[in-house]
């Protein structure tokens, strides 16, 4: 049976003391948190269907390994690919297939799909502030074409939207990723903004920065683009745990 984020299957768990660090589970569905011998699990109430001590499915997130609780990349990884990365990867090819820069920069601006809906990120975003934002990128129209990076380009939209209503660093990244996907330069860098943010801090990995060197980010997703690490530190920024974290308030400290 799969939850979402199983990797890890067993009967007949020994329940050991938790770690001393906050966990915390990526799976919704799973509301029930027991410890065992590789560290914290997780399982869903259904799963036991009444029976005492034979667990169906445990939903492994870390494993202990002496002192320290690590992430378990790969699960997180597999489930980025499996849930997030399709939109991910047709956001880029729909802006890569743009006709014209005129209308990459307006879908950019204005965060629509290929369907001319909103994108969920920008569902805030007014009419007024998207225009507002269209105007001044057509005014660089020639610092766009002329950019020879994606970092070059970021940097000529942020300075031309820092004054829109409106246009925090999350929308400012966004549209430079979007007109970057026509342009065809893609991030070398890993940005920061709200979402990112919270992330890397949890991580311990620079929450004062703007960007991120690939250098800079956990070797256990270095193998993904920039662009796809930043994505799983602005979706999974609420699950990550800093090895110094305290435990999460009420969380178990005994045997389940």
């Amino acid at each position: 049976m799969h939850h979402g984020l199983v990797t890890e299957c067993a009967s007949r768990p020994q329940f050991l003391a938790a770690p001393p660090f906050g966990l915390r589970t990526i799976d919704p569905n799973v509301t029930e948190r027991y410890n065992t011998g590789r560290g914290a699990a997780f399982v869903r109430p259904s799963a036991c269907r009444g029976q005492a001590h034979a667990l169906a499915t445990i939903c492994v997130i870390y494993n202990t390994i002496g002192d320290e609780t690590k992430m378990n990349w790969k699960a997180i990884v597999r489930h980025y690919k499996a849930e997030h990365y399709p939109r991910h990867s047709e956001e880029k090819q729909w802006f890569s297939e743009q006709a014209s820069l005129t209308d990459a920069i307006h879908n950019a601006t204005h965060a629509l799909d290929r369907n001319t809906k909103r994108y969920s990120h920008q569902r805030w975003l007014t009419t007024d502030s998207a225009a507002a934002a269209e105007t001044r990128l057509a005014a660089i129209r020639s610092d766009i074409l002329s950019a020879e990076s994606f970092h070059s380009l970021f940097l000529a939209i942020e300075t031309a939207l820092k004054p829109v209503c409106g246009a925090g660093e999350l929308y400012i990244y966004d549209v430079a990723f979007r007109v970057g996907a026509y342009l065809e330069l893609h991030p070398e860098k890993v940005y920061l903004h709200s979402g990112t943010r919270v992330g890397a801090d949890a991580l311990a990995i620079g929450k004062s920065y703007r960007w991120l060197d690939p250098s800079d980010i956990p070797r256990e997703i270095q193998n993904l683009s920039p662009a796809e690490c930043e994505d799983i530190l602005c979706i999974y920024k609420d699950k990550f745990v800093s090895p110094s974290a305290p435990p999460e308030a009420g969380s178990p400290s005994g045997d389940a």
